[in-house]
């Protein structure tokens, strides 16, 4: 059984999965950030990697299974996509640094990592370059 506060999510998510305005956040270099929640906001934090092309939107086809499992779906547009700023020059090695920036501004110091489809090698960067105690 869903938790109340995944159930009084999920009416207004459901309207919103096609056109949930993203949050910002804005970095002190003047970049931002843009993400959308879903599933359960107070579940175990799970960063979702877009495919590729997609945006943040897709990972509303995960709210009502990640409310089913207690899962808070934090779902990023990767720089240049969606609503967050575009990085001239990064590369996949600087996806690491992107979450890094991401779960300090939302103060989450344990989280998972999915990735679907073009956004696995993002999962797999993300392993890859973060520290040992996830934040940096």
């Amino acid at each position: 059984m869903p938790n109340s506060a995944c159930s009084t999510l999920a009416d207004s998510s459901r309207d919103q999965h096609s056109s949930k305005v993203p949050r910002i956040i804005e970095l002190p270099d003047g970049r931002r950030i843009a993400f959308a929640e879903y599933g359960d906001p107070t579940g175990v934090p799970v960063i979702f990697c877009h495919g590729w092309p997609a945006t943040r939107l897709q990972a509303g086809l995960l709210h009502d299974d990640a409310c089913d499992f207690g899962a808070r779906i934090i779902a990023p547009d990767r720089p240049g996509v969606g609503f967050s700023s575009a990085q001239p020059g990064r590369t996949l090695t600087d996806w690491p640094q992107f979450l890094t920036e991401l779960t300090n501004a939302l103060d989450l110091e344990e989280f998972r990592v999915l990735g679907v489809s073009g956004g696995g090698p993002y999962a797999l960067a993300s392993a890859w370059g973060r520290s040992p105690s996830g934040r940096t």
